[in-house]
């Protein structure tokens, strides 16, 4: 596997608009890979947040009104708080992290959904992120339709009552994010998971992921397995 970030762990980012169902499959995969990687340590974290400093961030961009500007920068702002304290330390052990969203998101809700641009948002963000980019960004490209009528929930935040404008500028907006983030990236691997009429199922959907996810988890630890036998 060629490295993405320089650092000998995984990096596993899950993305996907609300409602897509990615909390769901994040829970799914805490529940399984453990079992079936036991070898190998996994962090299950999110964005924004992440550790206490940076939750006080997650809760001031998801409930409080601000601009667009302000709101990228929020988010920016958690992330150089989480990137450098959380991830990369158990990815410089060889671990396995697994994230809620990352700066993905932020290209595709601030940069097009609130309209900055995606050259604009990335500027905010590039410091925070550094070369940390994602080893695979799991994408659930679930329909608008679908994903709206599951996002109403307990204690909804301000992007689960955004008008159906902001979604449907948002969801072209990911596929641009994709792009994008093959340009600076080149090797980050993208799993997309379609389900334009939300009709798949949690294990339908957990075993698509499986399909895709699970050979790139083998190749690492096969090529983690090489680097240690060198050393020795």
């Amino acid at each position: 596997m060629i490295e993405v970030n320089g650092l000998s762990g995984l990096y596993i980012v899950v993305d996907g608009i609300v409602g897509c169902g990615k909390s769901e499959q994040i829970k799914q995969l805490k529940e399984h890979l453990g079992l079936d990687f036991s070898e190998r340590d996994f962090l299950f974290t999110y964005e924004p947040g992440g550790n206490p400093e940076a939750d006080v961030l997650r809760q001031k961009v998801k409930f409080e009104k601000m601009s667009p500007v302000e709101e990228a920068k929020t988010f920016a702002e958690s992330r150089a708080i989480t990137i450098p304290q959380v991830v990369v330390p158990f990815l410089a052990r060889e671990g396995v992290v697994v994230s809620d969203r990352s700066f993905t998101t932020s290209l595709a809700y601030q940069a097009f959904g609130r309209g900055l641009g995606i050259n604009k948002v990335w500027e905010a963000n590039e410091k925070a992120v550094g070369k940390i980019f994602p080893d695979v960004l799991v994408y659930m490209n679930v329909g608008l339709e679908a994903s709206l009528k599951r996002s109403s929930g307990e204690n909804p935040d301000k992007f689960d009552k955004e008008a159906r404008g902001f979604w449907h500028k948002v969801v072209p907006g990911y596929a641009k994010m994709i792009c994008f983030l093959k340009e600076i990236s080149p090797n980050t691997k993208v799993i997309q998971i379609d389900d334009p009429k939300g009709e798949m199922n949690i294990e339908v959907m957990r075993l698509a992921i499986k399909s895709e996810l699970y050979p790139i988890i083998r190749e690492h630890l096969h090529e983690g397995r090489i680097s240690r036998d060198r050393q020795v």
